[in-house]
């Protein structure tokens, strides 16, 4: 695949990274590019803006380009990171759960510590999402609307909307955090909630051998345990202001799972509404 640029021959390199909208492959000059799929050129754009506005932070991210056009597919330029996902650590080193753990938390509070004009409020999304999940009785979506009307409202820091382990990439200097599609603004609780529900009960990396997984589960309750407490030591967060948000993110993740992992979220979702 290729694409003409001020008289040059652009040339896509390896394919380097394939999800469920776009591909990353090889660029030039040190990048990547992120291809989105036929007619998805609004989500580049909006990545795009996306990652202007988190590269005026500061935080450890990769760098952006510009958009760019091939084939008919638009997509987005970034500095090429050299690291490996933070998840490795996991299966490396026997100890190391409280280790990744602790890491996470640090690089989550100073996200947090970001402001996030510019980007959807959290809780907007979250109502979209929940409205769309597949699988919620009417009663149970409804308690779940009453739920998320009663959190907070009104906070502006820079919320990820899906930070975990494998969107860490340990590069040099210091890890980079990657995948900033679904940044928004909100409070931070809501955000720290998600990742919990991600390192406990989310699903495993795609092709991952059976033997890898059960070693990622067996170390799942230590990695969510040292990041809520490294988390609510870093910015003083009680635990609870968290527990209140995990129905309501985990219904808003329904919307992305299979059949199968939605069943389980289902029943963690009644049995945190049956508790009150």
């Amino acid at each position: 695949m290729e694409n003409r640029r001020e008289g040059r021959r652009m040339v896509l390199g390896e394919r380097i990274g394939e999800g469920r909208t776009a591909e990353v492959y090889r660029w030039e000059e040190g990048r990547v590019i992120k291809l989105y799929k036929p007619f998805m050129k609004e989500w580049a754009v909006k990545e795009w803006e996306t990652a202007r506005l988190v590269a005026d932070t500061g935080l450890p991210v990769p760098g952006v380009f510009g958009l760019e056009k091939v084939e008919g597919r638009a997509g987005v330029i970034y500095e090429r990171v050299e690291g490996l996902p933070l998840t490795r650590r996991l299966f490396e080193e026997a100890e190391a759960a409280e280790v990744v753990g602790r890491q996470l938390a640090g690089l989550h509070a100073r996200i947090h510590a970001c402001e996030g004009k510019g980007l959807r409020p959290f809780k907007e999304v979250l109502r979209e999402r929940i409205s769309h999940a597949p699988g919620l009785a009417s009663l149970t979506r409804g308690e779940l609307f009453r739920r998320l009307d009663g959190l907070p409202e009104g906070a502006e820091q820079l919320c990820h909307g899906d930070f975990h382990p494998d969107n860490v990439l340990l590069a040099s200097p210091e890890p980079v955090v990657i995948d900033w599609m679904t940044a928004v603004r909100g409070l931070p609780e809501a955000d720290a909630a998600r990742t919990w529900l991600l390192l406990e009960h989310g699903g495993m990396p795609p092709g991952l051998p059976a033997a890898l997984q059960e070693q990622l589960t067996q170390v799942r309750s230590r990695l969510s345990r040292s990041y809520v407490d490294e988390y609510g030591m870093l910015t003083g967060r009680r635990q609870a202001d968290l527990e209140a948000w995990l129905p309501v993110v985990a219904a808003a993740r329904l919307v992305e799972l299979g059949e199968d992992e939605g069943r389980g979220l289902l029943r963690l979702i009644d049995a945190w509404l049956q508790q009150g």
